[in-house]
């Protein structure tokens, strides 16, 4: 495995290998964190709205603080694993959650998901970032487009099973929330084996680049800025549907 063709064949198979697992992770666990929050915490219309502004918070400070950590990085890949680690342990918190005294867990329901985001947050910028390093601009628009086209696929077929096997339990029994925050713990760890797996070049920061650096150059760019403010357009359009998605959560668990 010493040509660089060899090395990029490599990267690309355990990148969709792990692009599966993570893809996996979120279909068994963010995708049914307002439907556990309402059907077995308990949650209020307020403590679900949280649910979905909190890590975004969170997130918006986490992101400054990973571009000034990504700039002096020479190697990527420990800490974007060390980051999908942290943030899949969380889990573990979901899962035992259910013991805690019943007056205390939707809160700390609520903080887990929001402070999950901060390692969260720090995975998705590195991940970015490390994989852009590893596949070439020649090839990364046909790797990208085979790879989202596998993960949509194992999101689709992971979706439906997760929804046939809701339906033989009890709309307020935790255990098949539970048994899901485990398997999306155990995919995550897989999700971080495949990751370690890839082949990163070291990568030399030269001294004089050691300087805060908060990117403000890319204001400059008009472009940005429409795609910045459709960005946020989108996003609160998206936020405020949460509503519907309360009330229709709500109404099914009726």
């Amino acid at each position: 495995m010493e040509s660089p063709s060899q090395i990029t064949k490599w990267n690309e198979k355990n990148s969709i290998i792990n692009g599966v697992a993570s893809t996996v992770v979120i279909s068994m666990s963010n995708n049914y964190f307002a439907l556990f929050a309402i059907g077995v915490l308990g949650a209020t219309n307020y403590q679900v709205g949280l649910i979905s502004s909190l890590p975004q918070i969170i997130g918006m400070f986490a992101m400054i603080l990973g571009t000034v950590i990504m700039s002096r990085l020479q190697e990527k890949k420990r800490f974007t694993g060390l980051s999908i680690l942290f943030t899949r342990l969380f889990l573990l918190g979901m899962f035992s959650i259910i013991y805690l005294p019943e007056e205390y867990r939707a809160w700390t329901f609520v903080l887990l998901i929001g402070l999950m985001n901060l390692p969260g947050s720090f995975a998705m910028l590195s991940w970015q970032s490390f994989i852009g390093d590893l596949i070439s601009d020649s090839r990364r628009s046909g790797f990208f487009s085979e790879r989202n086209r596998i993960l949509t696929i194992a999101g689709m077929i992971t979706t439906l099973l997760i929804g046939i096997g809701l339906q033989w339990f009890d709309k307020s029994n935790p255990l098949p929330y539970q048994i899901l925050f485990i398997l999306a713990f155990l995919f995550g760890i897989a999700e971080v084996i495949y990751l370690n797996r890839h082949i990163e070049p070291k990568k030399v920061i030269a001294p004089d680049k050691k300087r805060f650096n908060f990117g403000w150059d890319a204001y400059k760019h008009k472009p940005f800025i429409y795609f910045l403010i459709c960005g946020l357009f989108f996003n609160f359009a998206w936020q405020l549907a949460w509503l519907c998605s309360i009330f229709t959560i709500s109404k099914s668990l009726i």
